[in-house]
């Protein structure tokens, strides 16, 4: 059966259950919150929550555009937000997404369905890109918008400036880190058609003199003694490939 078939079918083309346990998804949860402690923040229950299923979503909107790449599928972001079900995601996990943004304001609210929609035009466009500085740029644009979606709300807040400084903080070390993701998986990219950049020598090294760059830009910025915390995580993420097994149906996030 193909992809089209099975979706008309109200078939899904992955399925997963949520777990009991806070997901730290490679330790990098547990890693922002201590950064937000550190400046300052005084971090709720209900946005280290937040952060869990954001990175749930996060999982779930990458895994299902690769699976659904070559289809003409609605995009994904929107509709899993939107708290219409999806064959094969939780009720609840579904939910969780629809009650966070109706948490915010009005503003924030339009902002969060413009990026929302915009995740599918930059994954397509990552596979268009041929050269390296069409990559980081799309690649930025989307380490960008998902330091946006995970910022904490100043607003209102004795902490507000402390929050700022955070939001400051997570927008430098996502570009360090999907530069970082990019440098690693360039033939992986390619051959999988998630990218048009050819791997080589020559685009290899562009690459990493610009994760040089932004990895700098973000260690002036990073809490010292966070600093050796954080490259963990990227390892842990990066070189073991601690991801959810999606073809597994009983894949727990």
């Amino acid at each position: 059966m193909s992809t089209i078939e099975a979706t008309e079918a109200n078939v899904a083309a992955f399925e997963f259950k949520l777990g009991d346990e806070q997901i730290e998804f490679s330790g990098s949860v547990r890693m922002m919150s201590e950064v937000a402690d550190s400046f300052g923040v005084n971090l709720t229950a209900q946005e280290r929550k937040d952060w869990q299923t954001l990175g749930r979503a996060a999982y779930v909107i990458d895994q299902y555009l690769d699976a659904e790449k070559d289809t003409p599928m609605p995009d994904i972001a929107p509709e899993l937000f939107s708290g219409r079900p999806i064959p094969g995601v939780p009720e609840e996990f579904s939910e969780d997404c629809k009650q966070w943004v109706e948490r915010q304001t009005e503003a924030r609210q339009a902002q969060i369905n413009r990026h929302l929609a915009e995740i599918r035009i930059l994954v397509e466009a990552q596979a268009a890109a041929t050269t390296t500085s069409g990559v980081i740029a799309v690649r930025r644009k989307e380490s960008d918008l998902l330091a946006d979606i995970l910022s904490l709300r100043p607003e209102g807040r004795e902490d507000a400036r402390a929050r700022m400084k955070f939001n400051s903080w997570l927008t430098v070390a996502m570009r360090a880190g999907y530069l970082l993701d990019s440098l690693l998986d360039i033939k992986e990219d390619y051959e999988s058609g998630a990218s048009g950049l050819k791997p080589g020598l020559a685009a290899s090294c562009k690459m990493a003199s610009y994760l040089l760059r932004e990895t700098v830009v973000a260690a002036k910025v990073s809490p010292k003694a966070l600093l050796g915390k954080g490259a963990m995580v990227m390892m842990r993420y990066e070189f073991k490939k601690i991801h959810p097994d999606f073809s597994n149906p009983h894949t727990i996030i």
